[in-house]
């Protein structure tokens, strides 16, 4: 299970510890295009990926995608402020490829926390991490030019860059689609 194997990358679990963990977890499936999580609902699950891949959004002013996030194989999708405050999401969750997830409820995770200690530890890092990565990626937003944030996400994401579609490379990157053809052009004309 690639979770377990997440873990111990993490931390130094037993295997009955394993065990306990992912007693825990439900898998969930989702087709692509469906959603994980619509805006204005309460963000129920840490979804761990298994297979697949979803993108975590919200929309602009004027109806546009401004897409924050990737999350594939081994990675987390939620909306972190939504599941620990239940309250309402502001984003949306979708599957761009049909994806199975192991799926984690608020009340399970403390359960857990209370079970296994060092796994609090293990969740308080991830959560440091992706807080760092956000803090880039607002960075980036505000201050790098487009072509820096095209080559941010390709350092980002360097798996991806084939199985996400341009539009939505784009909407990451916060250009329209043509402007990211012209930005993939000059790059190989160089």
């Amino acid at each position: 299970m690639t979770l377990n194997k997440y873990l111990k990358d993490k931390e130094k679990f037993t295997d009955e510890e394993l065990t306990t963990v992912n007693s825990f977890f439900t898998i969930m499936s989702f087709k692509k295009k469906s959603m994980l999580l619509e805006q204005g609902n309460i963000c129920k699950y840490l979804h761990f990926i298994v297979n697949g891949l979803v993108k975590s959004y919200f929309l602009d002013r004027n109806g546009q995608e401004v897409i924050i996030n990737f999350a594939s194989e081994n990675w987390w999708a939620t909306d972190i402020n939504s599941f620990e405050e239940c309250k309402a999401s502001r984003m949306y969750i979708e599957a761009i490829e049909d994806t199975e997830c192991l799926v984690l409820t608020i009340e399970n995770q403390y359960k857990l926390f209370d079970k296994i200690p060092k796994l609090e530890r293990v969740f308080r890092i991830l959560l440091h991490k992706h807080t760092g990565a956000l803090q880039d990626r607002l960075f980036e937003h505000i201050a790098a030019t487009a072509e820096d944030r095209y080559d941010s996400f390709l350092d980002r994401y360097p798996s991806l860059s084939n199985r996400i579609p341009q539009y939505e490379i784009a909407a990451y990157i916060g250009v329209s689609p043509e402007f990211l053809s012209r930005i993939r052009k000059r790059r190989v004309s160089k």
